[in-house]
């Protein structure tokens, strides 16, 4: 039972209070701030009612709020729009007038304050917990001793991940950086640049010109006449999608090595990487779900972490130090094991936000997440529906049911909705195909 104060200097409307509100807490009455005081610890809720004080209880919840997140609710005997204001600005959860039968709603209203309260609190400390533990994995990776690996020797599997974590800490894989001209192009979309100042940006680089000039005459895309130059073709395609392309165009130049004997597991993730762009995009649209992220990047940068290892495995083969006892199996499993954790780290250094290093760490094991929101189920459900549909680097496609994991009865879709997003990214990934794979 949640413990409860009501500051109230008026012993009969504190009696009040307190019998409309002893069944479902245990009440504690106050009629000054010294007796607050002398309570300590242990309160889970403050009531205070206007007439605690002279100054409308407000001098009192300013106290209180001063370095303490106690959830507090301020009771006035009528509507007064100046101390309602300055209530919610020092801290009050809710401003409520006493009229009518208030109190009977006054035990639901408290018991739901305390709730959100407590999912703040829980949602601020995993948080907290989560770049703490980001912290300590660039740590770990700071506290590896950086020796030099002994001229031909083979790496042997247990410790390729010491290798891979020192090889990453001697710099010796250049991380993937977010191109320049990417950065402008958002900065002036933000800005509501037009159409011939996109144009004049994108102009400076003549390859990305093209491929979207040849984006624009897609069936997907192109209305009727054929787009001959890349003004026409950001008309075509607005800003929105420019910017979707350019980055695109960015991240698929990530998807490199100069080892050839891993080209097609690169090349496999980099279709998996985009199908679950368009995914997590369309899926989004279809719950109508307003992300606080874009959701398209979402699935574009979610296994960024699993290319840096592949392409470290792959230096660290090229040099002839992967040992013959290291199969294309224990590959796999130490990808699934740290392409998480490895993710959230470029993506920090990129210093995106939060919800984009969640999805790296999440993607795969959702079930480690505290709490579950809805952005890492867009994700989980988004990058398991095009492994299932065959988009993934590993050849075995799950054998699941798609329209009956948790994940898709938690975002309320349906069997048909699946098949229609299903279908939508079929048709992307199809309209796309011999530009960017």
């Amino acid at each position: 039972m949640s413990s409860i104060v009501i500051a109230c200097s008026n012993e009969p409307e504190a009696e009040l209070l307190k019998k409309s509100l002893a069944s479902d807490f245990k009440v504690t009455v106050i009629s000054s701030e010294k007796e607050f005081k002398k309570l300590g610890n242990g309160t889970d809720f403050l009531l205070i009612d206007e007439d605690f004080s002279k100054k409308g209880g407000l001098d009192f919840l300013e106290t209180v709020s001063n370095g303490n997140s106690l959830p507090t609710i301020v009771l006035a005997p009528d509507h007064n729009r100046k101390n309602a204001t300055r209530a919610f600005l020092l801290g009050a959860y809710n401003y409520i007038v006493k009229s009518g039968n208030y109190t009977q709603l006054l035990g639901i209203i408290i018991k739901s304050t305390i709730r959100r309260h407590n999912e703040v609190i829980k949602l601020k400390n995993t948080i907290v917990e989560l770049k703490d533990r980001i912290a300590s994995l660039e740590i770990q990776l700071e506290d590896i001793p950086t020796t030099q690996p002994t001229a031909g020797k083979p790496t042997p599997k247990s410790s390729l991940v010491e290798e891979i974590i020192s090889k990453f800490k001697r710099g010796e894989i250049a991380l993937p950086k977010i191109p320049e001209i990417n950065i402008e192009l958002k900065k002036i979309i933000d800005l509501g640049a037009s159409n011939d100042e996109i144009t004049k940006l994108v102009k400076r680089i003549p390859d990305i010109s093209t491929k979207l000039i040849k984006v624009a005459n897609t069936p997907y895309y192109r209305s009727s006449a054929d787009i001959t130059d890349i003004g026409m073709a950001v008309e075509c395609l607005g800003p929105a999608v420019v910017k979707q392309y350019l980055d695109v165009i960015a991240n698929r130049s990530f998807y490199t090595t100069d080892n050839k004997r891993y080209s097609p597991i690169i090349e496999k993730l980099w279709i998996h990487t985009l199908s679950c762009a368009y995914s997590t995009q369309t899926t989004a649209a279809f719950i109508k779900f307003e992300i606080n992220a874009d959701a398209f990047i979402m699935g574009l940068i979610h296994d960024i972490g699993k290319l840096v290892l592949i392409q470290i495995i792959a230096e660290i083969d090229l040099q002839n130090r992967l040992s013959k006892d290291i199969h294309e199996l224990d590959i796999h499993k130490s990808l699934d094991t740290f392409h998480g954790d490895f993710g959230a780290i470029i993506l920090k250094r990129w210093k995106l936000p939060q919800i984009y290093l969640n999805a790296a760490l999440f993607h795969d094991n959702i079930e480690k997440a505290k709490p579950v929101t809805k952005d890492l189920l867009l994700i989980y459900f988004s990058n398991l529906l095009v492994k299932h549909m065959g988009f993934d680097i590993k050849d075995n496609t799950p054998d699941i049911d798609i329209t009956k994991i948790p994940a898709a009865k938690l975002l309320e879709l349906d069997p048909t909705t699946i098949g229609e997003i299903q279908y939508q990214v079929k048709e992307s990934m199809k309209a796309v195909k011999g530009i960017f794979f």
